[in-house]
């Protein structure tokens, strides 16, 4: 964004959202048009001389054209792309986080329908279950092809890239070039991403998708590269997340953690995330980074959190997020479970987990059922979970397990364990009793004598090392088979031990091994039931997301939105939601884009006046600002005022009407706003009390009196040939779609 300098302090902001993508969606699909015109026209003059590519336009050849999806998944991240034969173009999606289950995966699959999947050896266990099951569908079965990971590789994806036949690139053109051009196709930015579309172009190498009939000289053509998004999904890129600060990762403050990850910082993530369980959390996070359009998604979750944000039912809410602090990680759980690897604290959460979510079930069924989500939490936590904490609590032993160390079950589960603990706990009387017959037998010179038992090894008889044992040799003993010498006393088998080894046996090692057995058996009937805890999982956490929500609506002042099926946009008294935590004065503005009102506006005031905060609350960053000088054309001029009053002197905005020579077919009408504004209080730096978060204000403001005026209608059209000018363009006439600087330049 660019300033004015300080004689002229105006900056012009040109909104413009949703008209503005119109016309550049309508520039692309002309450059599109232009370049798919010109690669026929090069393929048919290639056949009278050199080879060349032959596309035959059919209609059975359109019907029969084929995808090719590569897709990498790791550390619940998801990076996929895909080749449509149909108009040769490599559609690619972002790295983006997905559940256990893949369910954006298994959408993306469903919308597009590829015929190939591409796939890594080494992949991750809820990868290797999704291939299964989609093996498993009657029908739909794609072919699946492995490829070894070391064909995922970040560099070798991108010397893939490089060498990739580009028909719509000079031939020319340098390695350096090619680069920046494609960096401004592709991100380079999401690993997972371009390690899929590395091994997407090997397959296509490979199979010769398209060019079965040429000579292996002929590459397989790739003429278009195309952002992927899920439908009814909006699609918000990275630098609109930075800009508005909904997600904003700082260090952690203690010097113990500083190497070993992030937090979360002063976002609108940050203070929107109330959630009590991680899962919650992290299903919030993906809320933001997928944002759905589908109203009856939408209006599902308002009716939730208008429920929750009602004072009555305060009680209800702080219940239910009590028992969301029991949540834990659940897919983390059965999968040690599946491994036998699970510990003592692993028992402990899952029976936590279970049992706070058959109370959030208990407590939910007193709710009204005509709330989806509440219906749904009713029906799908089954009675399964109950009997899940039934066994887990009639087996498992909790505090003996936690004083051991290791998983022990509880009495009158087992009888051969009962039996086995009997022996176990009167084996010192008995032993004593034994001691005093083998001291009988014993040499007088032996003072004393005891019998032991060490797991592993047995019963043994331990008697003092007199002073005459010097030697190895002295150790002997008549009917006495020596052992080991362990602090200054001698451990022998006797003939009594041998038979307490055979009627005895290792007791220890036999109750640890029959209660593993056990274990295992009560792990089983858990796995068998899995899928409800699976049910639990997103539901709970889409209970907690929602929840979140609302409590965040009253701590704040929040207040639901209307949701219409059309396009208009309006905001009465709107706040800006991370300003207001900081800022002890706030000038709500509203704000209205429909049909009647204009999408395209212009809004003109000095520095620090509220232009930035109103550009991100008043549209949510997708709006493009311009920067222009208007000062010295302007004829008109404004009273100054207040800046908390602002917003209470409404000028009425005006509408010109530019008619384009010869870029469009139909005109296009720029609503002009103003804002007027005054001296700006100084506020160094304020701690919010809520947040606990420190934020710096900007308090730079343009030194002497000005006499700010409205831009006349000379100035308006100069900003619109500027929206009617086609973008500078790239090699074939391609437009440069990530190099934002290249589209505007100041008005002079």
């Amino acid at each position: 964004m660019l300033h004015s300098n300080r004689q002229n302090p105006f900056v012009c902001f040109f909104y413009c959202s949703f008209y503005h993508q119109l016309l550049l969606a309508d520039i692309y699909q002309r450059v599109d048009t232009l370049l798919s015109d010109l690669s026929m026209a090069a393929m048919e003059d290639s056949r009278g001389g050199s080879r060349g590519l032959i596309f035959i336009s059919t209609e059975e050849e359109e019907d029969s054209s084929e995808i090719l999806l590569s897709v990498l998944v790791q550390h619940d991240q998801v990076g996929l792309c895909f080749y449509d034969s149909k108009d040769s173009s490599i559609n690619y999606m972002m790295d983006t986080p997905d559940n256990h289950e893949l369910n954006l995966l298994a959408r993306i699959i469903q919308e597009i329908c590829p015929q190939v999947i591409i796939t890594s050896a080494k992949q991750e266990r809820c990868m290797t279950r999704f291939l299964r099951q989609l093996g498993s569908n009657p029908d739909y079965k794609p072919e699946v092809v492995i490829y070894p990971y070391v064909d995922f590789g970040l560099e070798l994806s991108k010397q893939r890239l490089l060498s990739a036949h580009l028909p719509f690139l000079p031939a020319s053109i340098s390695e350096r070039e090619k680069l920046a051009y494609l960096s401004s196709c592709i991100s380079f930015d999401s690993p997972l991403m371009l390690g899929a579309v590395g091994a997407l172009l090997k397959c296509l190498d490979r199979r010769r998708v398209g060019v079965e009939l040429e000579d292996s000289s002929v590459g397989v053509p790739i003429l278009q590269f195309h952002a992927y998004t899920l439908k009814g999904v909006m699609y918000i890129d990275k630098d609109a997340y930075s800009v508005l600060q909904i997600f904003k990762s700082e260090l952690h403050p203690s010097v113990y953690k500083l190497h070993s990850g992030e937090k979360e910082g002063f976002s609108l993530y940050g203070i929107l995330n109330c959630c009590r369980c991680k899962l919650g959390s992290k299903l919030l996070r993906q809320w933001f980074l997928r944002p759905t359009v589908d109203l009856a998604v939408l209006h599902r979750r308002q009716e939730v959190i208008r429920f929750f944000t009602s004072p009555q039912n305060s009680d209800c809410l702080s219940t239910l997020q009590s028992s969301l602090r029991n949540i834990r990680n659940i897919p983390t759980l059965l999968h040690r479970m599946s491994l036998s690897h699970t510990k003592v604290t692993d028992w402990q959460n899952l029976y936590k987990t279970v049992f706070s979510a058959v109370c959030i079930r208990d407590t939910v069924r007193h709710l009204p059922q005509s709330v989806h989500l509440f219906r749904d939490i009713s029906e799908g936590f089954s009675d399964d979970l109950h009997h899940i904490v039934s066994l887990i609590s009639r087996v498992v032993d909790f505090e003996t397990s936690i004083a051991e160390n290791r998983f022990t079950i509880k009495p009158n589960v087992d009888p051969a364990v009962d039996e086995k603990k009997r022996q176990m706990a009167g084996l010192s009387d008995f032993l004593t009793d034994v001691a005093r017959r083998e001291l009988e037998h014993l040499d007088a010179s032996i003072p004393s004598c005891c019998v032991i038992y060490i797991p592993l090894i047995g019963f043994l008889l331990s008697i003092p090392r007199l002073p005459t044992m010097v030697e190895k040799e002295d150790f002997e003993l008549d009917g006495l088979d020596f052992m080991f010498l362990s602090e200054d006393r001698l451990h022998y088998r006797s003939q009594r031990t041998k038979e307490l080894d055979v009627l005895l046996g290792d007791l220890n090692c036999d109750i640890r091994d029959m209660e593993t057995t056990v274990m295992t058996q009560l792990q089983n009937a858990i796995l068998e039931r899995s899928a409800a805890l699976y049910k639990v999982l997103n539901l709970t956490a889409e209970l907690d997301c929602l929840m979140a929500l609302s409590k965040a609506s009253q701590e704040y002042g929040y207040t639901s939105p209307k949701l219409v099926n059309q396009r208009k946009i309006s905001i009465i008294q709107g706040r800006h939601p991370l300003l207001e935590l900081c800022s002890p004065v706030l000038v709500a503005n509203s704000f209205e884009s429909c049909e009647s009102q204009g999408r395209v506006k212009i809004i003109t005031g000095p520095n620090s006046s509220g232009k930035s905060i109103y550009l991100k609350q008043g549209r949510g960053g997708m709006l493009e600002p311009i920067p222009a000088d208007f000062g010295q054309q302007a004829g008109y001029t404004l009273d100054w005022s207040p800046a908390n009053r602002r917003a209470h002197i409404d000028k009425q905005p005006f509408t010109l009407t530019f008619i384009p020579m010869d870029n469009l077919e139909s005109p296009i009408n720029i609503t002009c706003m103003f804002l007027e504004c005054g001296t700006k209080p100084e506020y160094p730096e304020k701690t919010h009390t809520r947040t606990g978060r420190t934020c710096k204000l900007h308090t730079e403001m343009p030194k002497g009196e000005s006499n700010p005026g409205l831009p006349d209608l000379q100035t308006v059209n100069v900003l619109a040939n500027m929206l009617t000018t086609r973008p500078p363009c790239g090699p074939q006439g391609t437009p440069f779609p990530r190099y934002p600087d290249l589209y505007h330049s100041p008005i002079q």
